[in-house]
């Protein structure tokens, strides 16, 4: 009703009817879309160029893996459930052949004795376990590396390397040889001057042949030890046995010829 109204108004007070407004309405907005490249240009502010920066990169281990060679000793502990906990030291030497993969040879002796619940048992009622006390073990395993850690104590910046490890042995008690199979999470702080701390949470899994058969036994085996080393390069080098590069022998002048009188 509203548009019918404004357009018959438009006829009676003699004006132009829409239609033909709109060339003139296509003319202006060609001429606006024509000159609105010219315009932005005009207008447009000086772009900004950021300064360039050097491209960030991974910072370099604090302590490599690679072919490097570690001596480690401490105190350990083996709690089993057998009715015997044992107490002793332990030293190992573990080598990494690369970044990922190592070995480790270990020998540990303990003071093994009967547990509280056994203490109880024998004094009441004179039973004694039919496992024998563990004295010596002997364990050759591989290692494989994590990667590597860095955690912020305080003000001060730990370098952590995380290994893993997985060793098989045998343990001595008494006459008897005990297969021996150790899973163990080795978390490494790195320190200064080559030295290490390593704290060691291992599962034990024996198989033990007693008087009743074959007995398997789990145990925890946590350690504290302290190593030392570094890569073959490190140690050459403190030692002064470091390898020397051949040279090549240097390039004999040429003589001049003698001129001719």
């Amino acid at each position: 009703m509203s548009v019918e109204y404004s357009l018959g108004h438009l006829r009676r007070q003699g004006g132009r009817s829409p239609r033909a407004l709109l060339p003139l309405t296509c003319s202006l907005l060609s001429l606006l879309i024509a000159l609105s490249p010219a315009l932005s240009v005009a207008s447009a502010e000086p772009p900004i160029i950021l300064p360039v920066r050097e491209r960030p990169t991974v910072q370099e281990r604090f302590a490599p893996r690679v072919q490097s060679l570690n001596l480690w000793a401490g105190g350990v502990a083996h709690i089993r459930d057998d009715y015997y906990t044992s107490y002793g030291v332990k030293s190992d030497i573990s080598y990494f052949f690369n970044d990922t993969f190592g070995a480790s040879l270990g020998v540990r002796h303990l003071w093994t004795s009967l547990s509280d619940e056994a203490l109880i048992l024998r004094d009441r009622y004179g039973l004694t376990p039919d496992a024998r006390p563990q004295s010596w073990s002997v364990s050759l395993g591989g290692l494989f590396g994590l990667g590597y850690a860095k955690a912020l104590l305080s003000s001060a910046v730990a370098h952590i390397d995380p290994v893993v490890g997985l060793q098989l042995g045998l343990t001595t008690a008494d006459e008897r040889l005990i297969p021996t199979v150790e899973l163990s999470a080795l978390p490494t702080i790195l320190l200064a001057g080559g030295l290490k701390l390593r704290i060691e949470l291992s599962a034990t899994v024996q198989f033990e042949q007693r008087e009743r058969g074959l007995v398997v036994s789990t145990g925890f085996l946590p350690s504290l030890t302290v190593g030392w080393g570094g890569t073959l390069k490190e140690l050459g080098a403190r030692f002064g046995v470091e390898r020397e590069t051949p040279t090549a022998p240097p390039t004999p002048l040429p003589t001049p010829s003698p001129k001719a009188p």
